[in-house]
């Protein structure tokens, strides 16, 4: 594959996954080839394409394609290696392409770095700009953020989530039985939640009833 193209190739659908070109197609909300209508918020491109370009060459042809006075996007996730954060495509060799309804795709001939244009039918595959709305608020919302951080961000919420739902079904009445600290295996019943994330669990002690506090670490509930 070369590394520059004086002219956009005319790629077919074969080159490209089935199941991705569909997707596309779908999204476009119209047959191949159909320029779809309306637009969509002032000044937003009434629709996009798909252009694909050679290795690691993304950034250089947004760059290019934004010169042209076209919009550009690239999907970006945030990934840590060896320390730093780094942005990378989600999409690599994918770059979308906005055009509104008095632009064509002609231009883009000699773009350095373009591969070709992502096409079906002979004409250039439309995406809809509701996709690239949803993809600009899932990277702004951190979706496609991978960071050390924000892993360990994510993980910490989860487990407090997780531990709220714990919570919210060990309720007074519920069988439970103690899995660590001093009443490992014994079993009772849940009397009453307390502070410092602890239960009031009644157990059986010298064969009577005896409430005492649990860490709620140490408590699971029977099945």
């Amino acid at each position: 594959m070369s590394h520059d193209a004086s002219a956009p190739r005319h790629l077919a659908v074969a080159d490209f996954d089935p199941a991705q070109v569909a997707g596309w197609l779908e999204a476009g909300g119209s047959e191949p080839g159909a320029h779809p209508g309306g637009g969509g918020a002032a000044g937003e491109p009434d629709a996009w394409v798909v252009a694909y370009t050679n290795p690691r060459r993304e950034e250089e042809v947004r760059a290019a394609v934004e010169r042209r006075a076209l919009a550009a996007y690239i999907p970006a996730m945030t990934v840590t290696r060896r320390r730093a954060d780094v942005r990378r495509p989600v999409f690599p060799r994918y770059v979308f392409i906005g055009l509104r309804a008095a632009q064509g795709t002609g231009g883009l001939a000699g773009t350095p770095g373009l591969f070709g244009l992502v096409r079906c039918d002979g004409a250039p595959v439309r995406i809809a700009p509701a996709l690239i709305r949803g993809l600009r608020a899932d990277e702004a919302a951190g979706v496609f953020d991978f960071t050390a951080a924000r892993e360990r961000a994510r993980a910490a919420a989860e487990a407090a989530a997780a531990e709220r739902k714990r919570v919210a079904e060990i309720q007074p009445g519920r069988r439970v039985r103690m899995v660590g600290g001093t009443w490992a295996q014994f079993g009772g019943t849940v009397l009453a939640h307390m502070s410092g994330a602890r239960v009031m669990v009644e157990v059986t002690l010298f064969a009577r009833p005896m409430p005492v506090p649990i860490p709620l670490a140490y408590v699971r509930l029977v099945s």
